[in-house]
């Protein structure tokens, strides 16, 4: 059993991974930031009746089994197709992202297979292993992010973005930003293994928590990039590492370094996270009930 810190530790620090790690979505406009701004209000939306379920409830998809077994098997089954092809993506953009940050002369190829052998390694601890490495993995990111924030202090310049027309464009970065969100079906799948406690609010305010932190967080990588980069966010592949490169203090030159190696290793907790939540669903839906057989005598 994991604790709903834990949980919202683990929550977060995926999330935040996948806008560091994944490829730069958006340009330097007032869409980009609508675009990411409509993602999140859009899973926010979509996640809701799972945070108000999670306020009183356990398990999601064993309560909508209970009512109708095909319904649960449907459901849940969609969600762990979307789990695995999610972290199948995570996987691989984990492993781009660490070849040309950290080890430009590995194959591609090689660091993918890497990744996944960290995911399955990872998945197979457990809720509770990786609960407890997300929460350490987080605390090394922030600290080497904030250490990289205050690094390029004298680099962050107020900018003004152009103005954007809501065109099929914005409608494919909203639409390639909302797949960054499934934390919230890792939210419904970890219910189960969250450590009960004697209140009223249940889970609920762990993922109404993680919502505005996911929301806030979003924001405020995005505001530290374009007041770092300006106009050059849009033709930066990874904006925050390309950020960190500015970053000098002292004997550290290459910060851009240690941030890609940390939040490296975050994607490919990512990666186990949205495994494990797979299997976590499907173990639900598809367990059978045991049956007492009594005998008459």
């Amino acid at each position: 059993m994991i604790s709903r810190s834990q949980l919202f530790c683990v929550l977060l620090l995926s999330r935040l991974s996948a806008e560091i790690v994944f490829p730069q979505t958006g340009d330097f406009s007032i869409a980009g930031f609508a675009s990411a701004l409509s993602a999140e209000g859009i899973c926010f939306l979509l996640a809701l009746p799972v945070l108000l379920y999670s306020v009183g409830g356990r398990s999601v998809y064993g309560s909508i089994k209970s009512r109708s077994k095909v319904l649960g098997i449907i459901s849940g089954s969609v969600s762990a197709v979307i789990l695995l092809l999610m972290s199948l993506k995570t996987a691989l953009y984990s492993a781009e992202f660490a070849q040309r940050t950290l080890l430009g002369g590995m194959s591609g190829a090689v660091m993918f297979v890497l990744v996944a052998l960290f995911a399955l390694y990872s998945a197979g601890k457990g809720a509770e292993g990786i609960a407890r490495a997300g929460a350490l993995i987080l605390v090394a990111g922030a600290v080497i992010t904030l250490v990289v924030v205050v690094a390029d202090i004298p680099h962050i310049h107020v900018r003004e973005l152009p103005g954007a027309e809501l065109d099929d464009v914005f409608v494919r970065q909203v639409v390639e930003r909302m797949m960054r969100c499934g934390e919230y079906l890792a939210f419904a799948a970890l219910l189960p293994y969250v450590r009960p406690k004697e209140d009223s609010l249940g889970c609920g305010a762990t993922g109404f928590l993680f919502a505005l932190s996911s929301a806030a967080g979003t924001v405020l990588i995005m505001l530290f990039n374009i007041g770092v980069l300006g106009e050059f966010t849009a033709s930066a592949e990874y904006p925050f590492i390309a950020s960190a490169q500015l970053a000098d203090i002292a004997l550290f030159k290459r910060l851009d370094g240690f941030l890609g190696a940390i939040w490296s290793l975050a994607a490919a907790m990512r990666c186990a996270l949205l495994l494990f939540s797979a299997y976590a669903v499907v173990r639900v839906v598809f367990e059978r009930k045991k049956k007492t057989e009594r005998r008459s005598i």
